[in-house]
């Protein structure tokens, strides 16, 4: 009975599948014949099955609207927009009473008196039926599920996860006979075993591609009750090109699609009065189409709306601090564009049950990276939105690069490669700045991360060379991975990882080789952001612009360095002058009459560059290290630096003081500062500032062995109780006496949280970041 059963709901379900999409084109043609055969079919077949099972109140239910359509057949009765909604809902509430049979729940209780009174010919309309809150319409969207093939799914995987671990037996076979003598008897008879290992691995690939059509066979009845309830006209058109996805992907890929139309109809297309306004039909439309191309699958989405205001995006991310000004006017119409796939970014002007809570595109782009996959936006105003989605063709085989790196074995999903450089190629040049390398190909500058560093591994050094793979992220930005070695291209069967490996989000899954060794596939995203590289749109990789502008030859260009002030504006330094570029902190910034001064290193340093913008800024800085071969300072910046060379000639140079000249870079003004003014006016050797001074109990160990490192670190000279000086500051125990006009300040610390609570001028002596700041209050307030 169990197993009956199961087909029981397996039939229902997919016959599910495809009648929602054939009552909404019966909605349009209610003469089409052929539909209404259909329809009837299905309520028809729902209560013949019922009648065996003893569902009475599924009979019930398909019998009356079994009945109302033989009305409409029989000629008796007209199909209006009412018997529409109430066959629809009754569908809907079929729905939900079929997966509370395949769960075991009771399904036999229930009031469904309304709907049934709603079919009759005289009956009063649906009201509040049809009317679908933003969860029940994603419900609507998933109650279609894939066609099933009426095999448990896990079976399938496991079966060809068999598979997949034969075609390793068999290479690691194949492997073993290339060591024999070529006229081996047995070549033959493995040759014959590996073509059919092969296709048996290709079916049962097959088996896990259905069609792009029971995704979209959804999408009808969603844009049908999405319309309705805002109150619009849409006409919806898909065409699915005979395309075929992996099930899993279907299954990923659908929510993302569902917020995509959502929005489309909601924030896109215009009511029938608006469009009537502007000259356009009153019937909106919205196409959804998909395409193979290689081995990726492209699903465009367009609609003729309103397209997207990119300048009240833009002012929406400046209020909500996801942009400045200044980095707001140097994006171009494509990453505006990008901008409504910003967290937290919400474009609606109030919030409606369809969208506008700040959630959505962030999601579907976070969905579609995640897949291996990339969103594209394309919108004119007034005319409407194109919203490309590129992804993968199946999650199980991924065509990858074969890599090593410290003496073991990785791959990179090909898609995400855009090309493999040499670094001995004269249009590859690498440039090094303290930690911080770029790498030069063709006159476009990218950031260069090692692989072996970033996974804790040993490089091999023994190399004169490495190789770079330019990797470009689905977002479009560009960086480069610098490996030991290139191996090889090859399709390889990814397999889930354990979840304390997944958890590092360096790896997206594993393979075994021919031989039998261990691949980890590297999750790309994940490596760029353990690189340090900034993916959001405040801070952004450096990007290659297609229409760069080739530049002069080496023999004209100046190495210089771009970084962003704490005003905002883009500023320029030669490279010659810069050491180095590291993070500094606030709490280690000394403002007073004689200057501005930062902790780095154990040292102080003069600081520039702050003379706005720091009271406005949060959390790190970063710091650009300058040296004129004699002496040191630092010049405070945010966010990204960038190593260009430019060309010197051509370029104004009647600046303003501290300014050497204006270049034009990406046809905008940047100013190069005078490293000559900077240094007369800031320039000072380290050494020469006296550190403050703090006094330590010389007898107490943790002390001396605990304290000592992190008070050094806050920039001060440690001493103890025999030296004569007076200090800036002494640290004692909690009831210990202090030293008698030994310092200017006290600072004591207590060895419990509990013994410090009751003394508002104790620090617990594990509370770091309490310690450094009242290190770092005392230096300022003594400043």
């Amino acid at each position: 009975m169990d197993e009956i059963l199961e087909e029981f709901v397996a039939e229902i379900r997919e016959m599910l599948e495809s009648i929602g999409s054939t009552i909404v084109a019966w909605e349009a043609h209610p003469q089409d014949r052929d539909k209404l055969d259909a329809i009837f079919r299905f309520f028809h077949t729902v209560k013949g099955n019922c009648g065996f099972f003893d569902f009475p109140r599924l009979e019930a239910l398909s019998h009356a609207a079994e009945g109302a359509l033989a009305d409409v057949r029989s000629g008796e009765r007209e199909p209006d927009a009412k018997l529409v909604s109430a066959v629809l809902a009754t569908v809907d509430r079929i729905a939900a009473m079929v997966d509370g049979i395949d769960n075991g729940k009771e399904t036999d209780t229930g009031d469904d008196s309304g709907l049934i009174a709603a079919l009759a010919p005289d009956g009063a309309d649906t009201g509040g039926i049809t009317e679908l809150s933003e969860d029940a319409i994603l419900q609507v969207a998933r109650t279609t599920n894939l066609r099933s093939v009426r095999l448990p799914v896990d079976l399938l995987d496991r079966v060809m996860s068999g598979v997949s671990d034969i075609v390793l037996a068999r290479n690691e076979l194949a492997r073993r006979l290339r060591e024999l003598p070529e006229d081996t008897p047995l070549i033959g008879h493995f040759d014959r075993l590996s073509a059919l290992i092969s296709e048996v691995r290709e079916r049962m690939t097959q088996t896990r591609m259905q069609p792009i059509d029971t995704l979209f066979t959804s999408f009808p009845r969603l844009v049908r009750d999405l319309a309705q309830q805002l109150g619009k006209e849409v006409l919806l058109d898909c065409d699915s090109g005979d395309v075929e996805l992996d099930r899993e992907m279907i299954e990923l890929v659908r929510d993302p699609l569902i917020h995509i139309i959502r929005n489309a109809i909601d924030h896109g297309i215009e009511s029938p009065a608006e469009r009537a306004a502007q000259g356009k039909h009153g019937t909106g439309l919205l196409q959804i189409a998909a395409r193979q191309s290689g081995n990726q699958i492209l699903v465009q989405i367009n609609d003729d709306g309103r397209g997207i205001d990119t300048d009240r995006i833009v002012a929406k991310c400046i209020a909500a601090g996801i942009l400045t000004e200044a980095q707001a006017a140097g994006l171009s119409p494509a990453e505006r564009h990008m901008l409504i796939c910003e967290a937290g970014l919400s474009t609606a002007d109030t919030v409606t049950e369809i969208s506008g809570r700040g959630v959505g595109m962030d999601v579907v782009r976070a969905n579609i990276e995640q897949l291996g996959g990339s969103i594209t936006i394309d919108s004119l105003r007034g005319e409407g939105t194109r919203i490309a989605l590129r992804l993968p063709l199946t999650l199980s085989i991924t065509p990858s690069l074969i890599v090593e790196a410290g003496g073991q074995k990785f791959a990179i999903p090909r898609s995400y490669v855009k090309e493999v450089v040499d670094l001995r190629s004269d249009a590859v040049r690498l440039s090094e700045v303290g930690d911080t390398v770029q790498v030069r190909i063709r006159d476009k500058q990218f950031a260069c991360l090692r692989l072996a560093d970033l996974l804790g591994l040993e490089a091999d050094e023994t190399r004169d060379i490495s190789p770079l793979a330019v990797i470009r992220l689905p977002g479009g930005d560009i960086f480069t991975l610098r490996v030991d070695k290139l191996l090889d291209h090859e399709e390889l069967v990814i397999k889930p990882l354990a979840p304390s490996l997944m958890a590092t989000g360096l790896y997206a899954g594993t393979t075994l080789t021919d031989d039998g060794d261990l691949i980890l596939l590297l999750d790309v995203m994940g490596i760029a952001k353990a690189g340090g590289l900034a993916l959001d749109m405040g801070s952004r990789v450096v990007r290659a612009a297609e229409d760069e502008a080739p530049q002069a030859s080496s023999a004209e260009e100046v190495q210089i360095v771009i970084f962003t002030g704490l005003d905002g504006k883009q500023r320029a330094l030669r490279m010659a002058v810069v050491e180095r570029i590291e993070n500094g902190d606030r709490e280690k910034i000394s403002r007073s009459a004689g200057g501005d001064h930062i902790v780095l290193d154990n040292a102080i340093f003069p600081l520039a560059g702050i003379a706005s913008g720091l009271d406005t800024l949060a959390g790190k800085l970063r710091m650009l290290r300058l040296n004129d071969g004699g002496s040191s300072l630092a010049y405070a910046c945010v966010g990204h630096t960038d190593i260009i060379p430019v060309p010197m000639h051509g370029t104004s140079t009647h600046a303003a003081a501290g300014v050497e000249r204006i270049l034009l870079i990406d046809g905008k003004p940047v100013e190069l500062l005078d490293a000559h003014a900077i240094f007369a006016r800031y320039g000072s050797t380290p050494e020469r500032l006296a550190k403050p001074l703090c006094r330590l109990p010389v007898g107490d160990p943790w002390m001396q062995q605990f304290l000592r490192p992190l008070i050094e670190s806050a920039g001060y000279q440690v001493i103890d109780d025999t030296h004569e000086a007076k200090a800036d500051i002494a640290i004692c125990e909690l009831g210990a006496e202090a030293p008698a006009a030994a310092a200017r300040a006290i600072i004591r610390v207590g060895a419990s949280a509990e013994e410090c609570a009751a003394d508002p001028h104790a620090i617990y002596r594990y509370d770091r970041e309490a310690l450094l700041a009242a290190l770092g209050a005392a230096r300022r307030a003594q400043a």
